[in-house]
């Protein structure tokens, strides 16, 4: 079963240390909660846009006053936008499926609704993160992989993550999505270092990855530094601000690119409405009786 490996390793974590925040986006019909309570996490978060599973998280988050209920979608940006419900509820999205198709032949959209959308940090905003507790992001939310791996490198120190488990297709799925081995290589990047996986299903890969703790700097005499330079951490803080920058546009690129690629084909669709429209009148007309 591939949750066993995130079960695992929940509880080994929790032996080890106390666990504070448990965010998991995508949350499903909440299979994970019963290990969450288990490890005594003090805040769970648990956040799905499907509203298929609500019922069942609304269950399990009843008389728990350390579970928070996130109805809204994760996204580039907050706002609203049209969520996707397919007949495989599991792999409902804001995006539209590509690969996705290859793996569901019979995949078909049963509903479309209007949500509520936000980012990672504004979905933190109440999560109170203890520096000296263990803190997961689980990121099982399909299509929005890569958003979510782009906002927790965005995130403040105070918010810091030292864990991540990570569910997600071997290939891109859905438009402007990535991989596993892509989205892993972007958690390298970030410090995270990948401790346990799974590949029970040969289509999803779940991952466990842990960024390391760093010891507090030391001066020359082997005390610990109380601080730096503030202009070197204000073009710390620049350099960061630049690259949030850079990332929002190359997401705003790519959905626009997507914006185009959708109105051609429903460009393409109302033309040949038109022209079958036509076709037809012409058969009527030439049935008419003189």
């Amino acid at each position: 079963m591939p949750l066993s490996l995130w079960s695992r390793t929940l509880k080994s974590l929790s032996d080890a240390a106390p666990i504070g925040a448990i965010v998991h986006l995508g949350a499903g019909e909440g299979r994970l909660v019963p290990d969450f309570l288990n490890a005594g996490a003090r805040h769970i978060v648990l956040q799905e846009p499907n509203r298929a599973f609500h019922t069942a998280l609304k269950r399990l988050s009843e008389d728990e006053p350390t579970i928070e209920l996130l109805e809204s979608a994760l996204s580039t940006a907050s706002g609203q936008q049209p969520f996707m419900s397919f007949n495989v509820a599991r792999q409902s999205s804001l995006r539209q499926p590509t690969q996705l198709l290859a793996l569901y032949p019979a995949l078909k959209e049963v509903r479309k609704t209007v949500l509520e959308t936000v980012t990672l940090d504004q979905m933190l905003q109440s999560v109170a993160m203890d520096a000296d507790l263990e803190h997961i992001l689980i990121i099982d939310c399909p299509g929005e992989e890569k958003t979510a791996v782009d906002q927790l490198a965005d995130l403040p120190p105070a918010k810091a993550f030292s864990h991540v488990f990570l569910r997600a297709g071997c290939l891109p799925l859905y438009h402007g999505s990535l991989g596993v081995d892509a989205l892993a290589e972007q958690l390298k990047t970030q410090g995270f270092e990948i401790k346990g996986e799974s590949h029970a299903d040969a289509d999803f890969t779940h991952l466990v990855l842990t960024k390391p703790r760093v010891a507090p700097e030391q001066t020359n005499d082997g005390e610990t530094a109380e601080g730096e330079d503030p202009r070197v951490a204000e073009i710390r803080d620049l350099h960061r601000r630049l690259d949030q920058s850079e990332r929002l546009a190359e997401r705003l690129h790519a959905d626009l690119e997507d914006l185009r690629d959708r109105y051609g084909e429903l460009l393409k669709h109302s033309e040949n409405q038109a022209d079958l429209l036509g076709q037809l009148a012409g058969r009527l007309g030439a049935k008419e009786p003189e």
